[in-house]
């Protein structure tokens, strides 16, 4: 028996549907099927034509919109180092990208060579983005979903082998924006109503006193959440 699919629906406003349009608009890329008409959603066929270009350099008109001089910048094995994810630059000009289902960050040289590979205790890696006051700090998304038990089991080892710390309470938030919709990005999704954020292991870098080389955040949908004696949440609705 195959794994167990089930429907949902993600309620986005309808501005930011209308931004993407625009955006989209202004965006031709070389070599694609032209679509005019993003309302009823994007042909699979574009979207593999698109997702080749992940690991594709170009140059880019910002006043026109356009991108030309299509050249390969990079590519892996994707059976050993997954499909590339979000990306960022660092300061020397090198580029991160996440890999999902590799469990792993890739440092791209500005000509296209790997520098290095940061292995991750987490197959599904999303995004990343330096941050903090010194921007020294490499923040990283990574996803749950449709992970095995051995998968989740390997994140709480990530944790444990700091002992104690590693297992800190962190952070704990209710989201509380009716108007907050899912999108993969977990500073954004932990605001959606209804919601409990949660994160373990480093916090003095948001006002606490812990200090190790891990920081786990988790959104959890549909929570509930007890304080004490007072129950908050109840199936993601709030009690008060």
């Amino acid at each position: 028996m195959g794994p167990e699919v089930l429907p949902f629906s993600v309620d986005v406003r309808e501005a930011e549907i209308e931004d993407l349009r625009e955006r989209l608009r202004r965006t031709r890329w070389p070599d694609a099927e032209t679509v005019d008409d993003w309302s009823q959603g994007v042909p699979l066929a574009f979207v593999q034509d698109l997702s080749g270009y992940w690991c594709d350099a170009y140059d880019f008109d910002a006043a026109q919109g356009r991108v030309s001089n299509r050249r390969t910048f990079g590519k892996l094995d994707t059976t050993q180092y997954g499909h590339p994810d979000g990306s960022t630059i660092d300061a020397d000009g090198f580029l991160w990208n996440a890999r999902w289902d590799g469990g792993c960050l890739v440092r791209w040289s500005p000509d296209g060579k790997v520098d290095r590979v940061v292995k991750l205790p987490c197959r599904r890696v999303t995004s990343c983005i330096f941050g903090g006051p010194d921007l020294d700090t490499l923040y990283i998304t990574t996803v749950r979903y449709g992970l095995s038990d051995a998968d989740l089991a390997e994140l709480e080892t990530w944790l444990t082998a700091h002992g104690e710390a590693g297992t800190n309470l962190a952070e704990l938030g209710v989201g509380t924006n009716e108007n907050a919709t899912l999108t993969g990005n977990v500073l954004e999704d932990e605001k959606i109503l209804g919601t409990v954020h949660v994160a373990f292991g480093a916090s003095a870098g948001i006002g606490g006193t812990v200090s190790v080389p891990v920081h786990l955040d988790v959104v959890i949908t549909d929570a509930s959440l007890t304080v004490g004696a007072t129950q908050v949440l109840d199936a993601g609705r709030y009690l008060f």
